[in-house]
């Protein structure tokens, strides 16, 4: 049975090696028989589908007659050789007076493999080229509260100083108020010493 050189199958720590016709376990080789390795290809090959029993004679006993005892011989060894009994389901499944079906997931790795990878990459890779960019979101800002003299409409009093008390120094804004209260202290003083001065002279 000729297969490509490159060709594997893996099934849970279960790895089939077609080209070198090695059945391993976590890297361990299992040593089988080349009609039961040949039984166990046919059903990995076609993993998920039921192959009837004539089948299994046309492609393992092309030119001998056997009976259905051989076949099922390789099948209760494979079970064994894959971690169950001789009559386990949960690898191979037996259907009842038509054949057998390879019912665990196959993971097909070697050229089928990674082509069948590529393209899926490719299609992803187009899917997440195709989706557009997420909207730019706005910063939020918080909404203040109304200030104390607020009119009651969210309308804030607001009393606008002078331009000439607004643009000058907080220092300078007192000096008026110090400028006129020198004048009129020496507009006092200058009074008084006339009133007094006019007083005692004769």
């Amino acid at each position: 049975m000729s297969q490509p050189t490159s060709l594997q199958y893996r099934f849970g720590e279960f790895c089939l090696d077609v080209a070198e016709r090695r059945l391993l376990r976590c890297g361990v080789n299992i040593p089988l028989a080349p009609k039961v390795f040949d039984t166990l290809l046919l059903l990995v090959e076609n993993s998920g589908h039921l192959i009837e029993k004539e089948e299994f004679m046309k492609k393992l006993w092309p030119d001998t007659f056997v009976g259905d005892d051989a076949l099922a011989r390789n099948i209760s060894v494979l079970r064994r050789a894959l971690g169950g009994t001789s009559d386990s389901q949960s690898v191979i499944a037996t259907v009842p007076k038509r054949g057998y079906r390879f019912v665990a997931e196959v993971d097909h790795n070697g050229s089928k493999s990674e082509n069948f990878q590529t393209a899926d990459l490719w299609h992803i890779a187009k899917a997440l080229h195709q989706q557009p960019a997420p909207p730019m979101q706005q910063p939020i800002t918080p909404t203040p509260a109304e200030p104390a003299g607020s009119n009651g409409n969210g309308i804030a009093s607001v009393t606008i100083p002078s331009p000439a008390l607004a643009a000058s120094p907080s220092w300078l804004r007192p000096v008026p108020f110090v400028f006129f209260t020198l004048v009129l202290g020496v507009l006092a003083g200058l009074i008084t010493f006339y009133l007094l001065h006019h007083v005692q002279s004769p």
